[in-house]
């Protein structure tokens, strides 16, 4: 109806409908925007897996061959394969636009069913997540990074909870304490550094402080 479609139209998340095969019955707002493709060129004319990374497809049928012990072919069969154990299914794909770009969504697919309770479709609704993949990525850099720093200068960095417990310990620098990196998890900083009550005090006031 026009009040269903409008509902769907709103969503920023794509929402494409398939039939029992793949072929794209229904493309909402939100997916013409994510593929920057328009709903009429697609709609009764490509399988669902044109949009999809075609390697990746392959990569997740060997993956669930192995480990669902069957051999499972790479095509269209590979999206919805675990929705003969779940009545949904949510995982990390890689979508590709219309211009060849590519971006990570995460996808639930759901079956779509008749009054007879079979099986006579697909709806996939995706969220574009590429975002939020890059940002781990830079903190993974980013950690990777300090700790190649802390490994080659005679430093350490601890982490210390609300208690004074170490929580964390890195660096080279821990070798000054006879320690190795994590030992100190679960000793109390004032054990550790007696003579620096007061700036430990200090640190947990909010105060940057140095010893």
């Amino acid at each position: 109806t026009a009040f269903q479609k409008a509902i769907l139209d709103s969503s920023s998340f794509s929402i494409i409908s398939t039939d029992f095969n793949g072929l794209i019955k229904t493309f909402n707002k939100g997916a013409e925007k994510m593929f920057r493709l328009k709903a009429d060129d697609v709609v009764n004319t490509i399988n669902i897996t044109s949009l999809h990374l075609e390697v990746e497809v392959k990569d997740r049928a060997r993956s669930l061959s192995d480990q669902l012990g069957k051999n499972i072919s790479s095509g269209f069969g590979v999206l919805v394969e675990k929705l003969q154990l779940h009545n949904a299914d949510e995982s990390e794909w890689t979508y590709v636009r219309s211009d060849n770009t590519r971006l990570t969504a995460l996808v639930t697919v759901t079956p779509l069913k008749d009054e007879l309770d079979e099986v006579t479709g697909y709806l996939f609704i995706g969220n574009d997540i590429s975002d939020k993949k890059k940002a781990e990525a830079e903190i993974i850099d980013k950690s990777q990074l300090l700790n190649g720093i802390l490994s080659n200068m005679p430093v350490f960095v601890f982490k210390v909870g609300f208690k004074g417990l170490f929580t964390q310990s890195m660096g080279t620098g821990l070798a000054n304490l006879n320690q190795k990196e994590n030992d100190l998890i679960g000793h109390n900083i004032y054990d550790i550094f007696p003579k620096f009550r007061d700036q430990i005090e200090k640190a947990y006031q909010g105060q940057f402080v140095s010893f």
